[in-house]
């Protein structure tokens, strides 16, 4: 790939979609930091707390399902303008929160404007990026949640030692994702692409094609693979102290994990690897799955390693979406979020729920089962693919 190429990039809109993710993951990330101290200042079991996680994943299908019918009407910059005054409302919301019935109500608000900001984020990054660049692109896009994953823990742990307490982490980020917002007014809009009509769509102008079977099984795998991620990203902290360490060695491990998670995606951001996607993608769920049970079977302290074969995950299955579907990719963005969204809710409900009874350590074992579905689902579409080329 020649470096005389970077100029055709959309670089405003690029970089408000960058921005985005970095505001993205500073609220989200935080959550999982602050989630001990969270369970014991409202006197939360595992199974309680873990709700946290599954409304907002809730709220995550309502905010992609809902912000695939506003990006018509808005265009993606309003559309992630919107999105982050939701987001940084209920992030805000959440760090008032009295007790688990608010927690779960301000969870759902935070993750509807999450939901919006993933959808807009990833159109922005398509329509800004020529094909041969697309994939590095998402990479990018996706390293800037890696690395603002590494900065929350520290800035979680720089609140405490001001003095401060979960509440007041939360209350600390939400004002970035209102940042965020106002520089979009500097990026001019971008157009839409027309979308792709069904057959027999001329005496029916809102028909679309169906989408097919092919994004599901995409949208499924990245789920499964989200799901191995998140649950270590929020768990790791509470597992590590449980399994001896202090709170402070173990936010250092979950900053391990994300400076991992960073490292892989800047690879693919900065090296044009020949790999086909389908086989990248195949190479990061085995490699985390070896790790993941390695972790788990022998030594914890392997679990920040799993990251890194984790990291080109998303952005490399966005690729693979846009690449396939070009056309109707903000319905199987939309399509990917509610999938990962509705896999993450029984994962967390389900680690919850076991962790009291058999402990966290064997409730993480969902990780591993979750990214067995993902490489299920990948030599799945891989043969379907074949089929169709054949």
């Amino acid at each position: 790939m020649k470096a005389a190429s970077w100029p055709t990039l959309r670089w405003a809109p690029l970089a408000l979609a960058y921005a985005s993710l970095f505001a993205l993951g500073m609220s989200d990330n935080a959550r999982g930091a602050l989630f001990p101290e969270l369970l014991v200042d409202l006197r939360l079991g595992d199974a309680a707390g873990s709700l946290l996680f599954a409304i907002t994943s809730a709220g995550v299908i309502v905010g992609s399902l809902a912000s695939r019918r506003a990006l018509d009407r808005l265009g993606a910059r309003a559309l992630l303008q919107l999105s982050l005054l939701t987001m940084g409302a209920g992030l805000l919301a959440l760090a008032a929160a009295e007790g688990l019935p608010s927690l779960l109500a301000t969870s759902t608000l935070f993750g509807v404007g999450l939901g919006g900001v993933a959808l807009a984020q990833n159109m922005m990054v398509e329509q800004s990026a020529p094909p041969e660049l697309r994939r590095r692109a998402f990479a990018g896009l996706h390293a800037m949640y890696a690395l603002s994953s590494l900065l929350a823990p520290l800035a979680v742990a720089a609140v405490y030692r001001a003095g401060g307490s979960w509440r007041s982490g939360l209350a600390c980020l939400a004002p970035v994702s209102l940042l965020v917002l106002a520089a979009g007014w500097a990026v001019r809009p971008l157009p839409t692409r027309p979308r792709r009509a069904a057959p027999g769509a001329s005496a029916s102008p809102g028909a679309e094609a169906p989408l097919g079977l092919g994004p599901w099984l995409i949208a499924f795998a990245t789920g499964g693979a989200v799901v191995a991620e998140l649950l270590l990203s929020t768990r790791l902290p509470l597992l590590l102290q449980r399994e001896g360490l202090g709170p402070e060695p173990a936010k250092l491990y979950l900053s391990a994990f994300f400076a991992c998670l960073l490292g892989g995606r800047l690879l693919v951001t900065l090296v044009p690897l020949r790999l086909g996607n389908r086989a990248l993608l195949t190479i990061s769920a085995s490699g985390a799955l070896a790790l993941f049970v390695a972790g788990l079977g022998y030594e914890p302290r392997l679990l920040p390693a799993v990251a890194l074969f984790l990291a080109p995950f998303f952005p490399v299955a966005t690729d693979l979406l846009a690449e396939e579907h070009r056309e109707q990719l903000d319905r199987g963005i939309s399509l990917t979020m509610a999938c990962v969204s509705s896999l993450l809710i029984p994962a967390h409900i389900g680690v919850g729920a076991l962790s009291e009874v058999v402990g966290l350590r064997r409730a993480l074992a969902i990780g591993p089962a979750a990214l067995l579905l993902t490489l299920t689902l990948i030599a799945w579409s891989a043969r379907r693919a074949a089929r169709r080329r054949g």
